[in-house]
């Protein structure tokens, strides 16, 4: 019975760490030319992964692979683990890296995104 309370107890804090639906940086804390800059630096990485992966002899082959690891990614990091006084989450950046080359940085970018709007 104890330990079914736990289990109760600890699904319970899982869910309510899931349901917590914050940022990581405050609205207004970063000037906004650190943001502008952030995200010229994100465009240009964007474009810069969008070429090699045009360079590449036979691009569409990894699709299927970067379509399931954004799946992953994206689900990944939606489910919060606490750890007092606060929670984590696991991101993959090294697992997609390895595995996609260049396809991992677009990879991240569209998991954020639907992370940002779903």
């Amino acid at each position: 019975m104890k330990r079914y309370l736990q289990l109760v107890r600890f699904i319970y804090h899982l869910k309510v760490a899931m349901d917590f639906n914050s940022m990581h940086i405050p609205d207004g804390f970063i000037p906004p030319s650190v943001c502008i800059s952030g995200y010229a630096i994100a465009g240009g990485l964007t474009w810069y992964s969008l070429k090699k992966i045009k360079q590449d002899p036979n691009p569409q082959a990894n699709i299927p692979k970067a379509s399931l690891l954004t799946t992953a990614f994206f689900v990944v990091s939606s489910i919060h683990i606490p750890l007092p006084p606060t929670s984590i989450h696991l991101i993959l950046n090294g697992f997609m890296g390895t595995l996609l080359g260049y396809y991992a940085f677009l990879v991240t970018f569209i998991g954020l995104f639907l992370g940002c709007y779903f």
